[in-house]
């Protein structure tokens, strides 16, 4: 069986073809290649975009062969999927000619793209989507919580938190397309089952768990309470609106009357290190300086899997504050680990953890509940250590390396055999 895989992102293990620097995303689709790879009755080519039209190739490497294409992911211009988008990709197909195509996301214009060129070869029959997050989905949550001054409010890049927003309308329309135009599509949680579900009532829904990076796997339950840092609060992201660092701060303004040493570390892009601050992060500092805050919060930058590992086993509490999600990996490995988490409900969140039972949950817009919650946790109210152990147990159901991959080669024959 010959399957394509289409990337987001150039995986770590390859970006040495292209001479680049190695990145720390996309674990979860690592993760499954070299689960399948050891698989004798198969061969996976992957498909990886490329900003420099130079560096466009084509070869092999750790044994897969793999393609690139140009395009420009941080364009807010690339919102189409132009004739020589679908060319590029329709090329890749003729010259792979592969019995399953696998598309790893919906949130760009080539995931089209390699639909339409796939509906060209008359191969539309043998690609699956796998269903990341949902960009048309994303951008009606993408203002929540978010004051009207600064919506509108330009910033040193040029645009708006409102124009950010419509960059995800945008491009929503051809994720919308692609989900209409597939027969399969591989998921986790009941809320993207529902929105492919009303995208496409007809799509036949193969549910595929996630494979996490395997120091997770290896550091299981090893959160320990009595060796974290007290009332440490550990965030994964917090770089743009949807990840709700807003909320979060806003209901840190409670903790902080009780709590004097409280500290927030947040992982991910830091929007503080750069000279004039996005209109996000303006309105971060603003919340900041309200709930005295300040010197209380630490954007530590982009971390890979080993330190974001360690910031999971200091933290007292580990908190996603999303406006929406569909099934974080951080989530995930904060279970794994055992850290006490508290998870704004929303998207695919109440599919991953069960209230009271592995962590705790909150409206998304109510952040004096999170506040309690994570009250909770640090006043030690609750049992901690059954809820770690029902985390540790939730999270090797749901991210079995084993299951997952069985789960994706089940959907793989489904399809081959039309």
């Amino acid at each position: 069986m010959k399957i394509l895989w289409l990337c987001n992102i150039i995986l770590p293990d390859f970006c040495e073809c292209f001479d680049l620097n190695k990145t720390m995303a996309g674990g979860w689709i690592s993760g499954m290649l070299q689960e399948l790879e050891k698989r004798e009755d198969m061969q996976i080519a992957l498909c990886f975009p490329i900003i420099d039209e130079n560096r466009v190739k084509q070869g092999r490497f750790h044994g897969h062969q793999f393609f690139s294409f140009q395009c420009d992911l941080y364009s807010d211009d690339y919102i189409y999927a132009d004739e020589n988008l679908i060319i590029q990709m329709q090329k890749i197909v003729s010259d792979y000619e592969p019995d399953i195509i696998h598309i790893w996301g919906t949130e760009y214009p080539h995931t089209y793209g390699m639909v339409e060129a796939c509906k060209r070869e008359g191969l539309l029959n043998r690609v699956v989507i796998n269903i990341q997050g949902l960009v048309s989905i994303y951008s009606k949550h993408f203002l929540l919580g978010i004051p009207q001054r600064y919506i509108t409010k330009m910033d040193v890049e040029g645009t708006s938190l409102a124009q950010k927003k419509n960059l995800f309308v945008k491009r929503g329309i051809l994720e919308t397309k692609a989900i209409k135009n597939v027969k399969y599509v591989i998921g986790r949680t009941e809320w993207d089952r529902a929105c492919t579900y009303w995208i496409n009532p007809q799509i036949h829904y193969f549910f595929g768990g996630e494979i996490l990076r395997s120091v997770f796997y290896e550091n299981c339950g090893s959160w320990k309470e009595e060796s974290c840092r007290r009332h440490m609060i550990f965030v994964s992201q917090g770089d743009y609106s949807i990840k709700g660092m807003h909320f979060l701060l806003e209901g840190c303004k409670l903790l902080r009357q009780k709590y004097a040493d409280l500290q927030i570390i947040v992982a991910g892009r830091d929007i503080f290190c750069a000279g004039e601050l996005t209109t996000y992060a303006q309105l971060l500092k603003e919340l900041m300086r309200e709930g005295d805050l300040e010197g209380h919060v630490q954007f530590v930058g982009k971390k890979d899997e080993s330190q974001m590992c360690q910031y999971y086993q200091q933290a007292n509490v580990f908190v996603m504050p999303s406006v929406i999600e569909n099934s974080p990996n951080s989530l995930c490995e904060a279970l794994m680990t055992g850290v006490p988490v508290v998870a704004a409900n929303v998207g695919g969140i109440s599919s991953i953890i069960r209230h009271g039972k592995e962590g705790f949950l909150y409206q998304s817009d109510a952040p004096y509940m999170m506040a309690y919650y994570i009250d909770l946790i640090f006043a030690r109210k609750i049992d901690i250590e059954l809820l770690k152990v029902n985390e540790v147990n939730r999270a090797m159901e749901f991210n079995s390396v084993y299951k997952c991959s069985e789960q994706t080669m089940a959907a793989y024959h489904i399809i081959e055999k039309g």
